[in-house]
């Protein structure tokens, strides 16, 4: 399977994601509304989600401002509302809060083969057929992240070589 790939033209934080919501608007928007079909398949309402996706961007603006710059510009380049971009962010914790068994989230391993040889990593990304079609590679400065539409980033890894992946397993 290919994935797209965008590489950011752009260093500050909300031209940077302005430039991509342009871009993959019709992706982006598309994220949002699997996302929001997921939400309320768990009994969220419209309302629940907005007033969770506010507080993660309140949240996220006292902790990391440019991070909620970069979601306000990759909003307005993709056409939607900053709350619903900060709900894609959010999207774990808003499952949290509709559920609590965490079943179906991704599954991650990590090989450390030994002998001078670096370590290998896999994340598995098949927990809901739903989200099939909404990842993107995306590159900016020193960091390439493997994300989806709309999410500023997920699995990644720097020029360093330090990687990261999420689970809340």
């Amino acid at each position: 399977m290919a994935f797209p790939v965008h590489t950011s033209t752009r260093t500050a934080p909300e031209a940077r994601g302005e430039e991509f919501g342009t871009r993959w608007s019709t992706e982006t928007q598309a994220t949002y509304r699997r996302y929001a079909d997921l939400f309320a398949s768990l009994g969220a309402t419209g309302s629940d989600v907005r007033e969770w996706a506010a507080l993660a961007l309140d949240r996220t603006a006292e902790w990391a401002p440019h991070l909620a710059a970069e979601m306000a510009g990759l909003a307005s380049g993709a056409g939607l509302e900053t709350w619903q971009v900060a709900a894609l962010n959010a999207r774990t914790e808003i499952l949290a809060a509709l559920r609590d068994d965490g079943a179906g989230e991704c599954s991650t391993a990590v090989v450390l083969p030994g002998g001078g040889l670096p370590p290998r990593t896999l994340q598995t990304w098949d927990w809901l057929d739903a989200m099939r079609g909404g990842s993107v590679l995306w590159e900016y400065g020193r960091v390439r992240t493997f994300t989806e539409f709309g999410v500023l980033a997920k699995i990644g890894v720097n020029r360093a070589g330090l990687g990261v992946h999420f689970n809340p397993l």
